[in-house]
């Protein structure tokens, strides 16, 4: 009989060898009972721990690809908002120009017209900046835009509207 083992499963697998048929005392049957049930724990273990291996790189993966979508959406943002901040200053000074030369031609009925369309331009930019709006007050705001620039420009503009059916229900970054 085998009188040294390292461990109890050592132990149990040397009997077992040595002695398959022989009777062994309630410890050593435990300890085959245990090593019968080892093995079934192991791959058990085995499987949970490969199973919850896979599930958590799969959870990585998707919340990586989460982050890179928020950060896409930022960048489109910041670039969204520094087209804006470098437009602003140079039409507000165009539109102020415009509103001084029509009062100093005596045009003073097309000067508060466009001061007026310059104020709800800004309050729009202040209000809406950052949602997304209506196809409708989108084009309220160009066409004040468009009316500003009409009186600077006079025949240079043309502007002809093609609007499809589908796009009055789009919604739109604020001032575009």
């Amino acid at each position: 009989m085998l009188t040294v083992a390292v461990t109890a499963a050592h132990a149990t697998i040397a009997l077992f060898l040595l002695y398959p048929t022989s009777s062994y005392s309630s410890s050593s049957n435990f300890m085959i009972i245990a090593l019968g049930v080892l093995p079934t724990h192991a791959v058990t273990a085995g499987l949970v721990s490969l199973v919850g291996s896979w599930t958590s790189a799969r959870r990585q993966r998707e919340r990586a690809a989460d982050r890179e979508a928020v950060l896409a959406a930022h960048a489109v943002r910041a670039e969204l908002d520094a087209l804006r901040t470098r437009l602003q200053p140079h039409f507000l000074l165009n539109a102020l120009n415009t509103v001084s030369g029509l009062a100093r031609s005596g045009h003073g009925e097309g000067a508060v017209d466009v001061a007026a369309d310059l104020g709800e331009l800004l309050r729009f930019a202040l209000v809406e900046s950052g949602d997304a709006v209506s196809f409708d007050a989108e084009r309220e705001i160009v066409e004040r835009y468009l009316a500003i620039e009409q009186v600077r420009l006079g025949d240079r503009l043309r502007v002809e509207w093609f609007i499809h059916s589908s796009a009055r229900t789009t919604q739109f970054p604020a001032l575009m």
